[in-house]
């Protein structure tokens, strides 16, 4: 069932007006309510109740989950034990940029669409070694041959391991660099790619995350009953959401979180979640926005034929009202003034 993405607060009183019936219990307001009289050769004095100034509102405290996914681009062919990361999908990464460190060597990522599948040495010919020239290239590195890696391919990869403070050898020992299309990109590591993890020499690490977050809110089924189809979630206190597309997983029920405008809740702010895999955000699950005014309890507030509201004066006069708001058993109400008196709405023996 997908919720309207449409409502908005001023919607939320609609529909909050019904005639609710209390079996058995008369409400206490103000200076107090009147109680049936005991004889029952007697009529019963109606139940009322003094306006009152209240406040009222419906809201839950909850945790919204934030999610980039991913999907792996590169595979790792440096055999060893990993001792850093050095991303973790919050940025752009670029050609050259480090992706983690295995027995404490580089490995870095650079444009391409060709694994690198071996090792790089002078005489070599290929794709992968064009990728290599091209890279060297935009590191300010000088040369003027084409397609081979020949002696100045060679002597910019010296230059380039000193830098590096790696041993120079003027061969690229393979898993050195990772192949990936469409830089810069947001880029991160597979989950299980962790510090102390250990790598085989062919194994999925780098993974391009989403460049939008998704944003998601589990609740129990008993919360489900709480939340009003109209309900607006304010995120972080800072990024108002709609509750769209829904599922049950696991037991729960999930909503998607979305922007007044059909996007991520967090518009030119996403870079301020940007994750890999997974994050948590606070979330205040409005279904009725605190409204202050003269309030009465709903059980004196009725509907007419035509859906308008009314309420019944102590003296037996009907008054036309507008609700503002209800929860909690009150309704805040135009119409009445504080310190009037309102019959209260009694449910009939056996009803």
């Amino acid at each position: 069932m997908n919720r309207s993405r449409g409502a908005r607060p001023s919607q939320w009183v609609a529909g909050l007006v019904a005639v609710v019936v209390v079996a058995g219990i008369g409400f206490v307001a103000g200076r107090g309510v009147m109680p049936p009289a005991a004889d029952q050769g007697i009529a019963a004095a109606p139940v009322v109740a003094e306006v009152a100034e209240r406040t009222v509102g419906s809201s839950l405290s909850l945790t919204a989950s934030v999610l980039r996914d991913g999907e792996v681009v590169a595979r790792s062919r440096m055999p060893g034990v990993v001792t850093e990361l050095t991303v973790d999908g919050s940025a752009l990464v670029s050609s050259g940029d480090r992706l983690v460190l295995v027995d404490e060597r580089p490995v870095l990522v650079v444009e391409g669409a060709v694994p690198f599948f071996r090792d790089l040495e002078s005489g070599l010919e290929g794709r992968d070694v064009e990728q290599l020239r091209r890279w060297l290239v935009g590191e300010g590195f000088e040369l003027d041959g084409e397609g081979a890696f020949d002696a100045e391919v060679e002597t910019a990869v010296r230059a380039w391991q000193e830098e590096q403070g790696v041993p120079v050898t003027g061969t690229v020992e393979v898993g050195t660099f990772v192949a990936v299309e469409g830089l810069p990109r947001r880029l991160g590591l597979v989950e299980d790619v962790e510090v102390g993890s250990t790598l085989t020499g062919d194994d999925e690490v780098v993974i391009a995350v989403a460049d939008e977050p998704r944003f998601e809110l589990r609740v129990s089924p008993g919360q489900v009953d709480l939340i009003a189809d109209t309900a607006v979630a304010m995120i972080d206190d800072r990024w108002e959401a709609l509750l769209t597309d829904r599922r049950t997983e696991d037991g729960e029920v999930v909503f998607a979180l979305e922007g007044p405008d059909g996007g991520p809740p967090c518009g030119d702010g996403c870079d301020e979640v940007a994750v890999a895999g997974s994050a948590t955000l606070p979330v205040e699950l409005v279904s009725v926005p605190e409204v202050t005014g003269p309030a009465v309890p709903i059980a004196s507030v009725t509907t007419r034929a035509d859906g308008s509201a009314q309420v019944v004066l102590a003296d037996g006069s009907v008054r036309t009202v507008e609700v503002r708001g209800a929860a909690g058993g009150f309704a805040v109400i135009e119409g009445v003034e504080v310190g009037e008196v309102v019959r209260v709405v009694r449910e009939e023996a056996g009803s």
